[in-house]
C-alpha cells in the first residue's frame, strides 16, 4: 500500500480550518455560499439580508399556511442543504432549519417565507464561524454540558430540547457538537421541558463522548451539567 505524503490540513467536511487569534477557526464560508446560491436558483430572485434567522410568527397569515408554497418541490433538498451547514459549524441557525424541516411534506406559503428570512441571514453572516482554543494541559480540561428547553413554543404545544457540549478549562474552549429538537411529548411545567432536554443530552451523546475520552484520552477528565 502506498501512502501520499501529508498535505496542509485546510479543508474537511465543507468546512475550513483556519489558525485565528491563538485558535482554529471551524470556517464553512464556502459552503454558506452555496447555500445561498442554491436558495437564489430555485426561488428565482435575489436574497435580502436579514439580521435574525428566524421570521416573526406574528407577521404570517392564517391563509397563506394553506396555500401550497413555490419552493414546496425543493423544499427537503434546500433544507438538507441548510441543514448541513448548521451542523458542521452554525449552531445559530439549528432552530430555524428544524422548523423548516418539520414541514417539508406541507410545505406553505409561510414556510417560504420562514425559508427566505434564514436564507437572508445566512446570506448577511457568510463570514461567521466558532473557533476553538486549547490552552491547558489536558488534566486541566473538563466537558461541559449546556442544556436548555423552550416550553411549549410550538404550534402544538411541544417544547423544543437545545444543548451544547464544550471542552472547556481555565484557557481553553471548544465547542464540540450542537442540537436542536423538538420534543416527542408534552410537557406541564417547564421544569420537565428542561429536564428532558438535560435527559436527552447525558444519555444520547455527552455520557458515550465522555466514557470514549476517558478511555482513550484523558482517564481523569470529568463532566460538568
Amino acid at each position: 500500500m502506498q501512502l501520499e505524503d501529508p498535505a496542509p490540513f485546510s479543508k474537511v467536511l465543507d468546512r475550513g480550518y483556519i489558525k485565528h487569534d491563538g485558535g482554529l477557526a471551524l470556517h464553512p464560508a464556502d459552503f454558506a455560499r452555496q447555500c445561498v446560491k442554491l436558495f437564489e436558483e430555485f426561488s428565482g430572485k435575489p436574497i435580502k439580508h436579514a439580521g435574525t434567522p428566524h421570521v416573526d410568527e406574528g407577521s404570517l397569515s392564517a391563509i397563506d399556511q394553506s396555500d401550497r408554497g413555490q419552493l414546496s418541490n425543493v423544499a427537503a433538498k434546500l433544507v438538507m442543504k441548510f441543514m448541513w451547514l448548521g451542523r458542521i459549524s452554525r449552531p445559530d441557525l439549528m432552530v430555524a432549519i428544524n422548523v423548516c424541516a418539520g414541514h417539508i411534506t406541507k410545505w406553505t406559503v409561510n414556510n417560504d417565507k420562514r425559508m427566505t428570512r434564514l436564507a437572508g441571514y445566512v446570506a448577511a453572516t457568510l463570514d461567521r464561524c466558532h473557533i476553538m482554543r486549547i490552552h491547558d494541559k489536558p488534566s486541566d480540561l473538563r466537558w461541559s454540558l449546556y442544556a436548555d428547553a423552550d416550553f411549549g413554543s410550538a404550534p402544538d404545544m411541544k417544547s423544543t430540547s437545545g444543548y451544547l457540549l464544550a471542552l472547556e478549562g481555565p484557557q481553553s474552549f471548544a465547542l464540540i457538537l450542537w442540537c436542536s429538537k423538538r420534543q416527542r411529548a408534552f410537557s406541564r411545567p417547564t421544569t420537565e421541558a428542561e429536564f428532558v432536554s438535560l435527559s436527552t443530552s447525558l444519555f444520547t451523546e455527552a455520557f458515550p463522548l465522555l466514557e470514549i475520552c476517558q478511555q482513550l484520552i484523558i482517564p481523569e477528565i470529568v463532566l460538568n451539567c
